[in-house]
Parts: C-alpha cells; sequence; structure tokens
C-alpha cells in the first residue's frame, strides 16, 4: 500500500527469489597431504647406513600417488651429512 507522500520500500527477498545472489560461499581449504618419514628402520633396515633402494621406490609411488610431500620426522634430519645424504637420494628418485 502506498500512503500520501510516502514511498514503500521494496519487499526482501527470500534466498530463494530469482534475481537475488546468494551470499559468497567459503572457500574449502586447500588440503596437503604429508609423510612424516622416519629412516631407520624404514627405508634404512640394515646396519650399513645404506638407503635401499626397494623401500625408496615403493616410496616413490605413494608420493606419486598421493601428491604429498615428504618431511623428514628422523634424527638423520639433525647430522648435516646424513640429512644431505637423504634428501640427495630421494630428489634422484623423485
Amino acid at each position: 500500500e502506498k500512503v500520501r507522500g510516502e514511498r514503500l520500500l521494496p519487499r526482501p527477498r527470500s534466498a530463494g527469489s530469482p534475481g537475488r545472489r546468494a551470499p559468497p560461499r567459503m572457500s574449502e581449504p586447500a588440503t596437503i597431504r604429508v609423510i612424516f618419514l622416519d629412516i631407520d628402520g624404514v627405508i634404512c633396515c640394515n646396519s650399513y647406513g645404506r638407503l635401499e633402494e626397494a623401500k625408496l621406490d615403493l616410496l616413490r609411488q605413494v608420493v606419486t600417488a598421493t601428491g604429498a610431500k615428504v618431511v623428514l620426522s628422523t634424527d638423520w634430519r639433525r647430522v648435516a651429512q646424513l640429512k644431505a645424504q637423504v634428501i640427495n637420494t630421494l630428489k634422484l628418485y623423485g
């Protein structure tokens, strides 16, 4: 209804009404897959301190299939020479 001298404001539309935009949705947080990798007893199961190729191949398969990032959670990360050995070997294996 119109009252003399006054304008009526349009009625608010419900969310389902045509012409009304839905409020913006919050985007989903990005999913990051992470492998926390220990070396002793996982990639190195020998007394010589050698990283084992078969286990490195399995790790590469998992990383490739999942797109995961590898985080070293091993004491090897605390010794510069061992850390460099692991990082260089992982780079070689992709």
